[in-house]
């Protein structure tokens, strides 16, 4: 049977017109990465997909910082542009498979229909934030409007949630990687534009400067560097979620600073990789590893790094949660009603909101993982009161200056984890 690769490239297709799925376990031949269907000849997963295709598209060109020969996986899959690419093309991805017509990439007229249709919720509209971004069949964040996530039914809310999701933490990659100078207000942070829908920022801060090269132990400045870059990304990944685009000034920041002190941990956890034993490692190279197990930690003093490797990090691959699930609980962790500071309104609008997300989680766990989905599900709730409890010891660190001793500075650390606003 004759396969012919389709350029939105979510599967195969024969002869006879019937669509063909990969096989199940699949990896991207460029990053290794689940792969979701054929695209361009080769199985590849969404990211190096689309990634290719912009690549082509825009006639963009890359420069390797180093020998072109820089690793490209899953970790670091967005390090260097350059070497992704000639990776691309030494795994047959094929730029004439490419419709020219059909892929272009634009992005304005979706964003002003988004933008249309936050200002009828604004105008009176009482369908709810959530429902009210499902209903355009059109993402605003996915190119071409062709869905990243196959599913039975295509304008499903879980469909459009996740492809949203997925659209933003693909420029929150980039964005961690590259010379972005952290906020230094979040305060006035949150009130200011959305960074993440401007394209001349996003161009600005595209060039990697986060090479993993070698592994060397994380210091305590290289803790400090990284948690505020994350805090500041987080910022930005808040104000792009349409409920929160509708909140008082003052639930926004209520709600950021509860989930402050869980972000960066989450994204540790996520995001480390896996062939470094007993070890948390950031994207350039600097690890934290386990403390030592000689029963040496008091009240005041608690093995951080080994409760983050056990309880998330490898309680994450034990799961086998992979970006979908990821995303969708690291969204239902922002919407917390027991935030300090919210107005009755917001609590309440939070509360529907959690609810909701709580449900679109277990629909898709259920959709994905079959039979364990009750006992993945569950797993995952309890997964979250670890995550509070290993906030809370650092934040404990933070305020008795253990890790930054000689620091005083007004930074976001301080505003929104230490209590500092």
């Amino acid at each position: 049977m004759t396969l012919v690769t389709e350029s939105s490239g979510t599967s195969t297709t024969g002869s006879t017109g019937r669509r063909e799925k990969i096989p199940e376990g699949t990896l991207c031949v460029v990053c290794s990465d689940t792969a979701s269907g054929i695209h361009y000849s080769v199985a590849s997963c969404n990211g190096c997909k689309t990634f290719f295709r912009r690549a082509i598209v825009n006639r963009q060109q890359f420069k390797c910082q180093h020998d072109n020969n820089c690793i490209v996986d899953k970790s670091v899959r967005c390090g260097c542009r350059s070497c992704r690419l000639n990776k691309c093309f030494q795994m047959g991805m094929d730029p004439n498979a490419i419709q020219h017509d059909r892929d272009k990439i634009r992005y304005t007229k979706r964003i002003t229909k988004l933008k249309a249709a936050n200002d009828e919720i604004l105008n009176g509209n009482k369908t709810s934030p959530i429902d009210s971004r499902l209903s355009n069949e059109d993402s605003p964040y996915s190119p071409n409007g062709v869905s990243s996530v196959e599913t039975s039914d295509p304008n499903s809310a879980i469909t459009n949630i996740i492809n949203e999701l997925l659209a933003l933490e693909q420029k929150i990659d980039y964005l961690r990687l590259s010379a972005m100078e952290p906020h230094s207000s979040a305060f006035f942070s949150m009130s200011e534009p959305r960074l993440l829908e401007d394209d001349a920022w996003l161009s600005k801060h595209s060039a990697p400067i986060h090479i993993c090269s070698t592994l060397r132990p994380c210091m305590p400045e290289n803790k400090h560097y990284w948690i505020l870059r994350d805090l500041t990304l987080m910022i930005e990944w808040v104000k792009c979620q349409p409920v929160v685009q509708n909140l008082l000034l003052s639930d926004k920041m209520a709600i950021v600073k509860t989930f402050a002190p869980i972000y960066p941990l989450l994204q540790l956890a996520f995001y480390s990789r896996n062939d470094v034993p007993d070890c948390l490692v950031y994207p350039d190279g600097t690890c934290l590893e386990r403390e030592s197990d000689d029963g040496s930690f008091d009240k005041n003093s608690q093995p951080i790094n080994s409760m983050l490797l056990d309880g998330i990090h490898q309680r994450i691959r034990q799961l086998n949660l992979d970006l979908r699930d990821f995303l969708l609980y690291k969204l239902m962790l922002l919407f917390n009603p027991d935030a300090d500071g919210l107005s009755q309104n917001g609590k309440n609008v939070i509360t529907n909101e959690r609810q909701a997300l709580l449900a679109y989680l277990y629909q898709h766990i259920r959709s994905v993982h079959g039979e364990r989905s009750t006992e993945l599900f569950g797993t995952l709730l309890m997964m979250t009161a670890t995550l509070n409890r290993i906030a809370s010891f650092q934040k404990r660190d933070f305020e008795v200056q253990r890790i930054f001793e000689s620091t005083t500075r007004d930074d976001l650390i301080k505003q929104l984890i230490m209590g500092g606003m």
